[in-house]
């Protein structure tokens, strides 16, 4: 059983295993606090398998309710707010959910001391959440999962990133990413100790992994870039890092140099994953060759992977996978992810370029989205993003397609900058690119790019600021 696994097998230790802003957690006092929440939703109406929509503070409260759903069989359905905006409307619409809660609304003395008594044993096959992802169909869709899915990840991605009891976790990651949501799933099944803190604050983030020792840095490849070029990460020392890991987003050799000048005795693990399949690869410790060589990881044990090539003699093709760690498929669908009839195992279609060597490593290159076509030509928007972060006061880019009268689409370069002579040189080294030439329009942002719930760059806002030619940005 999950919660036995994240929670009850744990209950004599008497340690600290998670810090919010507000206060310390111990095994006993998460229980004590998921078991008041279960008998608050049970006299609200929730029963085993109904939806609870969960509003994320990013704080103990909303892991004990979290916790609580899967002690009683209910699917937890993460979202930002409940503010009444049409995309927690449309997932109102798709999961409807029983119940609504928001756990800082209630009150702890309306939760009481919880009921141990008569608690059922809940079944691996049971439900535990629903993650809203825009996966490889750009429309937002919610990945469904069981518990047998959780625990084999958990045990999985364990097994490769050896998280130990000494461990401090920092998680400045949503709850509703699933990069997130498994930091609590880890560090309770290991007994690491998780620290809180909200997305907004990454500024911040050096600071709290010297103060509070983090040992555990889970991130995304656009906010380490971010802090590097803002010169944070070497106005901090960090004796106690250990490690760093890294999936969500494309992750450039460039960044991981910089990153092991400034931090040589930290490793840093790629992975590579989609909500529908959580982790599909993590990279081993000491293939440091595999690193700098730019792979995102060798697959999971019992997860198999295999490209879908447009041409025979192609290196890269669309990564599909089969194994334990496929999702159900998507809520509200009729039938789940495609099945093989001789194992029994879900396959899934990331929508993902990759390339695999001959040690079974894998290679990230884009979405099969994330090409443009402009004037004839497929090109990688990972690609120009990478040859722009390169020039010095660039402090982020990204890299979409925006409407053109004559030929359709351009390539739109979006870039915060440090200064405004950053944008001459940005058209110099696109300049020594002849097939980029004409193609493009440089964008330059006086502050950091908008980020979406994930904390990822989102580029369907900056196309609508683009589109509405705010005064916020400088266009050149």
């Amino acid at each position: 059983m999950l919660y036995a696994a994240l929670i009850e097998r744990h209950l004599s230790e008497q340690k600290i295993v998670l810090t919010d802003q507000k206060r310390n957690y111990t095994y006993a006092q998460l229980h004590e606090g998921a078991m008041g929440f279960l008998a608050y939703l049970k006299r609200r109406g929730a029963r085993r398998g109904d939806r609870v929509l969960v509003r994320n503070h990013t704080d103990g409260r909303t892991i004990e309710a979290i916790l609580a759903c899967l002690a009683g069989g209910m699917i937890f359905v993460p979202v930002s707010d409940l503010s009444g905006t049409k995309e927690t409307a449309n997932r109102i619409a798709d999961c409807a959910p029983s119940l609504v809660l928001d756990p800082s609304a209630v009150h702890e003395a309306d939760t009481g001391a919880g009921e141990e008594c008569g608690r059922a044993k809940i079944p691996e096959s049971a439900g535990a959440y629903i993650l809203y992802t825009s996966g490889s169909t750009g429309e937002k869709k919610g990945v469904f999962a069981c518990h047998k899915q959780i625990i084999f990840c958990c045990s999985s991605i364990l097994s490769r990133l050896e998280y130990h009891e000494s461990d401090k976790v920092l998680c400045s990651l949503p709850l509703e990413f699933d990069y997130g949501l498994y930091q609590i799933f880890l560090s309770l099944w290991s007994g690491a100790r998780l620290f809180l803190v909200r997305t907004e604050m990454m500024q911040m983030i050096p600071q709290y992994l010297h103060r509070w020792e983090i040992t555990v840095y889970p991130t995304i490849a656009s906010v380490a870039n971010a802090l590097l070029r803002l010169g944070f990460w070497e106005r901090v020392r960090l004796p106690h890092l250990r490690c760093m890991t890294f999936t969500g987003e494309y992750l450039s050799v460039e960044l991981l140099g910089r990153l092991r000048e400034i931090f040589p005795s930290v490793e840093l693990i790629p992975m590579y994953g989609v909500t529908e399949c959580k982790r599909v690869a993590i990279m081993p410790r000491g293939r440091e060759d595999k690193v700098m060589a730019g792979s995102c990881g060798l697959p999971l044990d019992g997860v198999q992977v295999r490209l879908f090539k447009e041409k025979p003699g192609d290196a890269i093709g669309e990564l599909i996978v089969e194994g334990p760690n496929v999702m159900e498929g998507y809520w509200n669908e009729a039938h789940g992810f495609e099945k093989n009839p001789q194992t029994g195992m879900r396959i899934y279609h990331t929508g993902d370029l990759l390339s695999i060597d001959e040690e079974g490593f894998l290679y990230f290159y884009g979405r099969l989205n994330g090409l443009l076509k402009v004037r004839g030509k497929r090109i990688s928007e990972a690609e120009i993003e990478n040859i722009v972060k390169t020039v010095d006061g660039v402090v982020e880019c990204a890299v979409l397609g925006i409407a053109d009268s004559l030929y359709g689409e351009k390539i739109g370069v979006c870039v915060t900058v440090r200064n405004e002579t950053t944008g001459q040189e940005i058209r110099k080294v696109l300049a020594e690119r002849p097939e980029y030439v004409n193609l493009y329009e440089l964008f330059l942002f006086s502050g950091l790019l908008p980020r979406n719930p994930h904390g990822k760059i989102d580029k369907r806002r900056l196309r609508e600021i683009i589109d509405e030619k705010r005064p916020c940005f400088l266009r050149k």
